[in-house]
This record gives C-alpha cells, sequence and structure tokens, in this order.
C-alpha cells in the first residue's frame, strides 16, 4: 500500500479522504502492527486502484504499476502542482484527455498530455502533474448524460440504468427519490460542463 501511495503521491491523509478509511488504520496496516479489516483494506485498493493504480504479482512478488492515462479519462491537476499558476482553471477542476504522447516519450522521464479544461487547453504536461478522476465514459453513461441535458428523467426502481452509478458517484447526476419505485434523476452543473468538454475533445 505504501508503494501505491508513492506512486500516487498521496500521504496517508489524503489515502483516508479518499478511502474513508481513518489514517491509524491505515498507517497499522502498512507498519504490519496488524493484518487490518478486509473490508477496509478492499476499501483502500479501491480507492487506490480508481486513481490509477495496477496492483501486480510476478513470480510471487506483488508490485504495482500506473494505468497509462487514455483519451477520454477525466482528470484534474494534483493538489502539489505548480503548472496551474497563471491558467484559467481553479482547484480540482476537472478537465478531459485529448491527446497522449506516443511510448516511448520524446523527452522527460514519462509522456505527456494535452487537457482540455473549460476556459483552456494545456499542451504537453508531463503525466505526474495529473491525477486521475475517473475512466473514460462509457457510451452509456454518454447518453444517460445526453438524454439528462434535455430533461430530468424518473426512472422505475426495476428498470435500472447501468450508468447511472458512476454518473450519480461522481456527482454529474443527482438522484431524488420520488416514491418506494420511482426515482427522479438530474444532470447537475459539473455534468453539464463534463458533458460540453467530453464533446468538444470527442
Amino acid at each position: 500500500m505504501r508503494a501505491a501511495r508513492g506512486a500516487l503521491n498521496w500521504n496517508l491523509d489524503r489515502l483516508s479522504e479518499e478511502s474513508g478509511v481513518h489514517r491509524n488504520t491505515l498507517s497499522n496496516f502498512e507498519t504490519r502492527k496488524y493484518a487490518g479489516d478486509p473490508e477496509k483494506l478492499d476499501a483502500a485498493q479501491r480507492a487506490l486502484e480508481t486513481a490509477g493504480i495496477i496492483f501486480t504479482e510476478e513470480n510471487g512478488e506483488a508490485g504495482v504499476a500506473m494505468r497509462r492515462f487514455q483519451p477520454g479519462d477525466v482528470v484534474r491537476f494534483r493538489r502539489e502542482t505548480r503548472q496551474r499558476d497563471g491558467m484559467p482553471i481553479v482547484a480540482d477542476e476537472r478537465g478531459v484527455v485529448v491527446g497522449v504522447e506516443e511510448h516511448p516519450p520524446q523527452t522527460g522521464p514519462t509522456y505527456r498530455m494535452w487537457v482540455r479544461f473549460a476556459q483552456a487547453q494545456v499542451p504537453g504536461i508531463f503525466r505526474y502533474e495529473y491525477e486521475l478522476v475517473h475512466t473514460k465514459f462509457t457510451d452509456e453513461e454518454i447518453a444517460l448524460l445526453e438524454q439528462l441535458a434535455q430533461r430530468d428523467q424518473t426512472i422505475s426502481g426495476n428498470k435500472p440504468r447501468a450508468g447511472l452509478a458512476r454518473l450519480t458517484k461522481f456527482g454529474y447526476v443527482t438522484e431524488e427519490s420520488l416514491n418506494v419505485s420511482d426515482t427522479l434523476y438530474r444532470l447537475t452543473n459539473i455534468g453539464r460542463a463534463i458533458l460540453a468538454l467530453w464533446k468538444g475533445g470527442a
């Protein structure tokens, strides 16, 4: 877990924030003071994987690797970066990856990325200045965003839509229970903004 945090440049407080697991619990696990609650460890692992970590095993040895960013991924600048200085980009603002340098990179220790934000397109910044918010939208998720951009939708509980869970999780869609069987889904301002960015980069 420590190696995964290092790859993301996360401290224990950040992993605690992202996973919902107490910092002391994570510290005790990393220092092998105790094996840890499986549910809490799973929550920590999911948070790391969501951020782009891939857990590997080769010849019986556990390791970590970073998922390569792809066009369409939704990202934001790392909190510690200075690359955002002077740009019309607010803290934690989400952007859409529109280009990724081919392997091997021409310069530097890693590949560069081109990212579109609401007020700027940022060219050729090294990937370690960004962190993954989530992987690219599925076709169903885009269709749902486009439908909700036209009007709110009421969906019966016995007719679930697979793409709604992630859209709700990342704040693009709100849900309001109308009764025991019907839920009203509404596109948020963040959802409208990210849909516009995605369309511009698609």
